[in-house]
């Protein structure tokens, strides 16, 4: 059985080798371009291994992405041909066997934010079309995929939803918010027009109402715009090192694993981040309603979930009432 008592290296050495080890496990990540044949045989290995078994520990700590990284390395390192950095790949998944598993959780934490964002998309993409169909009952859920079909901006989702609409005109979204939000929100390829770009907003209609959900948007905010966000709708503190955020609450810090959402927002900053129209939207969703009525002066009906990558956008969610959501979807998208 593995000692977990070891003490570990200084900081600022243990930050170096943790660096270089990143950098080492990326190597073969960034460059992979289509599926390994052992993929399916791996991913089924690791969902059998014990907790502490480092493939496991890099999928549970780092998701699919860091565990593809670690696998794609283990295995290069196990063919008999030679390439460039080999050595230094053997080295490294030789010395992670005898670190503690404290150390690789944090290696593995440290390599999902250190992954390019084109990188992970990729990686993503793969998942789905590999893994996807071999999930059932594998905690191990895939990754969300974003719909680019030229049906995206209408369309059903599942019996949850009776309309989804994605993929918003930029035209149309620079009209709707100030310009400061416009300019945070991602922009995606747009799939009936080539070469031109959409704005990363969404709305859903439930089929039928559930509690106090009539309407949703979500807005993708770029990483860049995350703590300035975090700081003015919910007045908290976002900062980032190592390519990592964490919540900062007094001297301790609130570390997302992988992700956590901030609720609360302020009602007064309300109009002047989303403008008239959306403001107007959240004002007359039943949540924000029925908090008005218990003398709220913070609202849950405007969230933002934020990764712990700081390489990860963020993304806004605003609860709006049913009329004016309705006015809203033909603005942007009818």
């Amino acid at each position: 059985m593995e000692d977990d008592s070891r003490p570990t290296p200084s900081a600022s050495a243990a930050g170096n080798e943790s660096q270089q080890r990143v950098d080492v496990l990326l190597t073969r990540l960034n460059s992979v371009k289509n599926a390994p044949a052992w993929l399916v045989t791996s991913w089924q290995s690791v969902n059998g291994a014990g907790d502490n078994s480092t493939a496991k520990i890099f999928l549970v700590e780092g998701g699919f992405p860091a565990w593809f990284a670690y696998v794609l390395t283990k295995n290069a390192t196990e063919s008999k041909g030679h390439f460039d950095g080999k050595a230094a790949q053997c080295q490294l998944i030789a010395d992670l066997e005898g670190e503690s598993v404290a150390y690789r959780k944090i290696l593995a934490s440290q390599l999902a934010a250190a992954i390019p964002r084109q990188v992970r998309e990729k990686i993503d993409s793969l998942q789905e079309r590999k893994i996807r169909p071999l999930n059932d009952g594998v905690s191990q859920g895939p990754s969300k995929k974003r719909k680019t079909d030229d049906n995206a901006r209408s369309s059903d989702r599942d019996d949850q939803y009776q309309h989804v609409l994605v993929n918003a005109p930029l035209e149309r979204a620079v009209t709707l918010f100030p310009r400061d939000l416009f300019d945070s929100i991602l922009r995606y390829p747009d799939p009936k027009n080539e070469g031109g770009f959409v704005a990363a907003i969404s709305m859903s209609f439930p089929a039928q109402r559930e509690g106090t959900i009539e309407c949703q948007m979500a807005l993708e905010i770029t990483e860049d715009k995350v703590a300035y966000f975090a700081r003015e709708l919910f007045k908290n503190r976002v900062e980032t090192k190592d390519g990592l955020r964490y919540l900062r609450s007094g001297r301790a810090k609130i570390v997302p694993n992988p992700k956590f959402t901030l609720t609360g927002c302020d009602h007064g900053i309300i109009p002047s981040i989303f403008g008239k129209k959306a403001s107007r939207g959240i004002e007359t969703s039943p949540k924000y309603r029925n908090e008005v009525k218990q003398c709220r002066d913070i609202t849950d009906a405007v969230s933002m979930v934020i990764s712990a990558s700081a390489y990860e956008g963020a993304t806004i969610s605003l609860d709006l009432g049913l009329w004016e959501g309705t006015l809203i979807k033909r603005e942007l998208y009818l």
